[in-house]
């Protein structure tokens, strides 16, 4: 639950300070974070009415922008000046977890073609028993809901790592235009700092998310000759 108690605003007048409700993904067992099932309430709550600020949940700790702003400055303090090694290092193991499920889901992308192709080879040998084919009718099933579960992992994986990474990111940048100089600022321009802020750092972002596509192309070309 939320509440709100009376604080001042830097005006010096009683605002309202609101507690949002505790995010339960933070406390989530495995099969509700495998199902998504800690979310359920939220989605309720929006199929009755339209979803106010009130209605939504405080950010988990490792998503929040002071969290990400200080673990990214610190690994560009150690890496700098390769802007690549220093997210690599501030998000490794969110990124290799990213990479396996990518390599997974390639991988699961050749069992339904290779699984037809034996049921396909076994229904024309009358000689072969039917539960071989049933057996390889099981396989590509597991292996189509294994890769469905894999994707939906990856998906919210991926958006929640490029949301943290952004954060790390801006909050960099826009540390960086604080101190520019009155005549740094009229060089660059007011859009080309509002650009470095939104468009690059959402190319950044996806240019370094896209990697694991890039890395697994030579395996999907080797298995598929």
């Amino acid at each position: 639950d939320h509440s709100a108690s009376t604080g001042t605003n830097s005006l010096g007048r009683p605002s309202r300070v609101r507690h949002k409700r505790k995010n339960p993904m933070t406390d989530a067992s495995f099969m509700g974070c495998f199902f998504f099932s800690w979310c359920k309430p939220l989605l309720d709550r929006g199929a009755k009415h339209p979803l106010q600020e009130d209605d939504l949940w405080e950010l988990a700790p490792e998503d929040s922008t002071r969290v990400n702003a200080e673990l990214f400055v610190k690994s560009w303090k150690a890496h700098r000046p390769s802007l690549w090694r220093a997210m690599l290092w501030a998000y490794f193991w969110p990124f290799c977890a990213c990479g396996c499920m990518t390599v997974t889901c390639a991988l699961l992308d050749f069992v339904g073609p290779w699984s037809v192709g034996k049921v396909i080879e076994f229904a024309q040998d009358p000689s072969v028993p039917s539960g071989v084919c049933m057996l390889y009718v099981v396989v590509l099933t597991l292996a189509k809901l294994a890769q469905a579960a894999i994707i939906q992992q990856y998906t919210f994986l991926v958006g929640r790592l490029s949301i943290r990474l952004s954060s790390g990111l801006k909050h960099a940048i826009f540390t960086k235009m604080l101190v520019l100089s009155p005549g740094e600022r009229q060089e660059r321009g007011t859009g080309g700092l509002v650009n470095n802020v939104t468009v690059d750092v959402d190319k950044v972002v996806k240019s370094f998310m896209g990697i694991w596509n890039m890395l697994t192309l030579p395996l999907q070309i080797g298995l598929s000759m």
